[in-house]
């Protein structure tokens, strides 16, 4: 899995470029956000304001003038600190919708569900505008929870901002991420196992901060500063108690040891037991494929519901992906191939390093087992070279105006923003790129996952079990040296499909006639409480 693969690296000079320039909007492809502030909008409060949106359809034009028929109300609004430029470029934005006297509401905007909370993110250096939009439709394939996206034009305080992404804010709610609400008196019992958001982030010197440390620095770490952070998410920082915060650091905690210890790959009392290992593989997947460097050290999000709603960790959704898919010049982003899970020995003077997690997955054989047979079937349907592209084709078709007026707006084509490292001069250079970038970046991971030996076995003895036939139809037969108990049939989202025993079966089958074509999980656990992992094809 460690490729000492060698590519050509594009350099340039990295200079910044600050330049701007006045454009009129009069009309747009895309729906149209106009914001006007009562008072100067800053990064450190939300100001009133209103906001008001004008879409009739995809496909339609919309005029500036238009009578806003998405959205018309008050909001308040703020930049947005974590996705903001680093240089004084296209500033990005939060905003909470609110009622005439100044109250939360909620509302559905641009096909996304009913809430209060929303981004936009101003893509800048990113001179496609697109790698965050494609990194978070690549996710939503994944069937699990990831942010709603819309692009769409923005004007605020009558000045053209240029191309944004409208997207959900991450937050607890039913539309969004749908785990339990976790009162302030719920602090006993199965209430106080959920519902939980944290994220691994950088240090903060705010002592307000609800966060804990990782009691297991990355080995790679060249000093003390270099620690693996969590902080809290929801509830937030001023409504949860001392006692919900407890329960969900020592969970983590206990995780972290049990990921550890010598028997973490045990199906009783294993690290499986805490997390829902499908979720993990999906999200390295995805910052793999864009080779996002933060991806697992910076706004790295996890989960977790009650026990008694399934109660893992759950690792997602993703969040910030603009410095991604070959626009990064840090730790040999640039180059097709690499894994992120390797670079804390890559970067190890970085403030901030990957937690030992990923690297302890790929210990696990049905970890590996799992991940590669993940990645070829998102490959044969999600993933497939051709699929993306052409995504990559339609959303540039939909920008042939709009980028037009956000690079006069920011006039940085061709100039080199940090942390570019390859700069196009056109825009049709850069969708270029990033097509030739993705295309041999899947064909290095098709190639590392071809040559992975991976034998399945536990932590006593390699199992050894045939199914038949598969691919199956109806019926699949089974055969192992060991006596079964019960089994489980997943999907490659970790979703259980069916679940059965085997109780008084000469010759264990399963009936999965009713189960729709695609490629699942095979879990059988044994009477000894060994678990065999085995895939399956549905015709």
């Amino acid at each position: 899995m460690r490729s000492t693969t060698t590519f050509v690296k594009i350099i340039v000079f990295i200079t910044f470029f600050n330049a701007s320039a006045q454009v009129t909007l009069t009309s747009s492809n895309l729906p149209i956000v106009k914001i006007t502030s009562e008072t100067t909008i800053n990064d450190s409060s939300k100001v009133f304001g209103t906001m008001q949106i004008i879409h009739k359809g995809n496909g339609l034009t919309n005029y500036i003038n238009d009578t806003p028929n998405e959205y018309s109300g008050y909001i308040g609004v703020e930049f947005n600190p974590l996705t903001n430029n680093w240089v004084d470029g296209k500033p990005s934005y939060s905003i909470e919708l609110r009622s005439a006297i100044n109250e939360d509401i909620s509302a559905p905007i641009l096909g996304m569900g009913s809430e209060e909370d929303w981004e936009l993110h101003g893509p800048y250096s990113d001179k496609t505008l697109i790698r965050n939009y494609l990194a978070f439709y690549l996710w939503q394939k994944t069937r699990y929870y990831g942010s709603g996206i819309q692009l769409c034009e923005v004007v605020v305080n009558e000045d053209y901002k240029g191309v944004y992404i409208f997207m959900e804010k991450i937050k607890r709610d039913a539309s969004r991420i749908d785990i339990a609400k976790l009162n302030i008196d719920e602090n006993t019992g199965d209430d106080l196992t959920g519902g939980y958001i944290f994220k691994i982030d950088k240090v903060k010197s705010d002592p307000d901060v609800k966060s804990w440390l990782s009691q297991y620095p990355p080995n790679d770490r060249i000093d003390a500063s270099q620690v693996i952070n969590f902080q809290i998410v929801y509830p937030k920082e001023e409504e949860i108690t001392a006692t919900q915060f407890q329960y969900i650091s020592d969970y983590v905690k206990t995780f972290e040891t049990v990921l550890k210890g010598a028997n973490f790959t045990n199906s009783v009392g294993g690290y499986g037991n805490y997390a829902n290992k499908y979720s993990f593989i999906n999200y390295s997947l995805l910052v793999e494929l864009t080779k996002n460097v933060d991806g697992y050290r910076r706004d790295a999000h996890l989960y977790k519901d009650k026990d008694s709603n399934g109660g893992k960790l759950i690792m997602g959704p993703p969040l910030n992906f603009q410095f991604t898919l070959g626009n990064n010049n840090d730790c040999e982003a640039t180059l097709y191939s690499g894994w992120v899970w390797d670079q804390n020995s890559l970067c190890s003077d970085k403030t901030s390093l990957n937690p030992f997690w990923w690297e302890r997955f790929l210990e696990d054989q049905s970890y590996l087992y799992a991940l590669k047979k993940r990645w070829q079937s998102l490959r044969s349907d999600e993933f497939s070279t051709e699929s993306i592209l052409n995504v990559i084709d339609s959303l540039a078709t939909v920008l042939n105006g709009p980028y037009q007026r956000n690079f006069a707006r920011w006039p940085v084509m061709g100039n080199a923003v940090w942390p570019n490292t390859y700069v196009g001069t056109t825009y049709e250079e850069e969708i270029s790129y990033l097509k030739t970038w993705i295309t041999y970046r899947m064909e290095w991971m098709d190639q590392e996952f071809d040559a992975t030996e991976i034998v399945l076995s536990n932590s006593t003895s390699q199992q050894k079990v045939t199914v038949y036939p598969n691919p199956v139809e109806n019926i699949l037969n089974i055969f192992t040296t060991q006596e079964l108990n019960n089994y489980l049939l997943l999907d490659y989202s970790g979703k259980i499909i069916s679940k059965g025993n085997f109780q008084s079966i000469p010759l264990p089958i399963i009936d999965i006639s009713n189960i729709k074509s695609g490629y699942y999980v095979l879990s059988l656990f044994t009477k000894e409480g060994d678990v065999i992992t085995t895939p399956v094809i549905k015709k």
